[in-house]
C-alpha cells in the first residue's frame, strides 16, 4: 500500500504540478468573491485521483499491477486514501488563509471547511465506482456532471449566506452530515473494489 501511495503521488505531483499550485494559491489568499472558489478548490483535490487513474490506463499500469503482489483491493483504496490527503492538504490551506489573512472567524472558517469536505467526500462515493468499472474516458461524463453540481451547490450558498438565510440549518446538523458522507464513502470503497475486480478479470 505505502509502495502504491508513493507511485501515485509522484505521478500527481510530476503531472498536475501546475493544477496543485493553483489549489495552494486559492485556498490560501483572501477571497471575497461572490463565489468563493477556495472551497471549490478543496472540494477538487478530492477528485485528482482520477488523472492517476487516467495515468495508469494509458501507461498500462493497470494491467502491469495485476502481476505485482498487490491486490486489487490496495488499488482501489490507495486512489480513495490519496484523494483524502490531498483533500485534507487543501482544507488546512484553506483554514490558514481564511484565519489568518482574511481574519475569518474560525467558528465560522471550519463550519464552511466542513461543508467543502462533506462535498468532497460524496464526490468520491458516487464518482470513483463509476471509474473503476468504466474507466477514465468514459467516466468524464459522470464528473462532468458532479463539478456543474459542485459549482451550482457552491452559488447556492452564497445566495443564502448573502440574504441571511445561512444558518438554517438544524443544529449539529454538519457533523451528522460529515459522518453520512464517511459511511457513503465507506459503501463506495467496497463497491468500487468489486467493480474494480469484474473489470480487471
Amino acid at each position: 500500500m505505502k509502495g502504491l501511495l508513493y507511485k501515485d503521488f509522484r505521478v500527481l505531483w510530476k503531472s498536475t504540478k501546475a493544477m496543485l499550485l493553483l489549489v495552494v494559491i486559492f485556498c490560501l489568499i483572501p477571497n471575497n468573491s461572490f463565489l468563493d472558489l477556495s472551497l471549490f478548490f478543496v472540494v477538487y483535490t478530492g477528485m485528482l485521483p482520477m488523472s492517476l487513474l487516467a495515468y495508469d490506463e494509458r501507461s498500462r499500469w493497470d494491467k502491469l499491477v495485476l502481476m505485482l503482489p498487490v491486490t486489487p483491493r490496495d488499488v482501489v483504496r490507495s486512489k480513495y486514501i490519496a484523494g483524502w490527503y490531498l483533500t485534507l492538504g487543501a482544507g488546512v490551506l484553506y483554514l490558514i488563509g481564511r484565519v489568518a489573512f482574511e481574519r475569518l472567524p474560525v467558528q465560522e472558517a471550519v463550519s464552511h471547511l466542513a461543508l467543502a469536505l462533506t462535498a468532497s467526500l460524496l464526490f468520491q462515493a458516487v464518482l470513483y465506482p463509476f471509474l473503476f468499472r468504466l474507466g477514465v474516458e468514459k467516466g468524464r461524463l459522470t464528473m462532468g456532471i458532479l463539478v456543474g453540481i459542485a459549482v451550482f451547490l457552491c452559488l447556492q450558498g452564497k445566495l443564502l449566506q448573502i440574504s441571511g438565510v445561512s444558518g438554517t440549518g438544524l443544529p449539529g446538523g454538519e457533523p451528522v452530515c460529515f459522518a453520512a458522507a464517511v459511511a457513503a464513502v465507506l459503501v463506495s470503497i467496497r463497491i468500487s473494489e468489486k467493480q474494480y475486480e469484474k473489470r480487471a478479470r
